[in-house]
């Protein structure tokens, strides 16, 4: 069984962090697309202003960074599960309020991307044939070939893992994450 990996807050005290770091800017970064990373890529610096600290997630929930940013723990609870083709790469936190900086996040590429929407599935498409919403998402099993996490290719901001991650995930107590069944995904 396959599930979505969902970066939400869990309740109110815990950060979302905005804004988009300058290295990623500056390089045109992204860590969303299912595909390996070519560019050297320098420590990037994710700021979190007075106003969005509360409690940091294990998942850390800073949608400017275009891709997911884990922790030690939950990078070592991921991999313990055998998932192998995630590409990380040096963060540094910087508490703006007091100047601490925490390095023990790094950011997270997913490489690997499978098109296995089940015809099924209840999409509204945009014109060019791009899915814009979501209401019901059946996924074709057979096309997974016992991938435990991917991107969906049809809707690249979509992470899903197989059972044996969201039970790791979830004995954990990870923060910052929901899992939902595909059929009950909307968007």
């Amino acid at each position: 069984m396959y599930w979505i990996f969902a970066t939400e807050t869990q309740n109110e005290s815990q950060a979302q962090i905005f804004g988009r770091p300058e290295v990623i800017k500056q390089l045109g970064l992204s860590f969303n697309r299912g595909l390996p990373i070519t560019t050297k890529v320098p420590e990037i610096e994710i700021k979190v202003s007075p106003a969005d600290e509360n409690i940091l997630t294990d998942n850390l929930i800073a949608k400017g960074t275009k891709g997911l940013v884990f922790n030690s723990k939950l990078r070592e609870a991921i991999s313990n599960t055998g998932v192998d083709n995630i590409e990380y790469f040096d963060v540094a936190v910087l508490l703006e309020s007091s100047g601490k900086i925490i390095r023990d996040y790094k950011m997270a590429n997913i490489v690997g991307r499978i098109d296995c929407i089940d015809p099924t599935s209840e999409l509204q498409r945009d014109d060019d044939g791009s899915i814009e919403f979501i209401d019901k998402l059946i996924l074709d099993e057979s096309k997974i070939h016992g991938a435990l996490m991917f991107r969906l290719a049809e809707f690249l901001s979509i992470v899903i893992v197989h059972e044996n991650v969201k039970q790791a995930v979830e004995a954990g107590g990870f923060t910052g994450i929901n899992f939902y069944q595909p059929e009950d995904y909307v968007l």
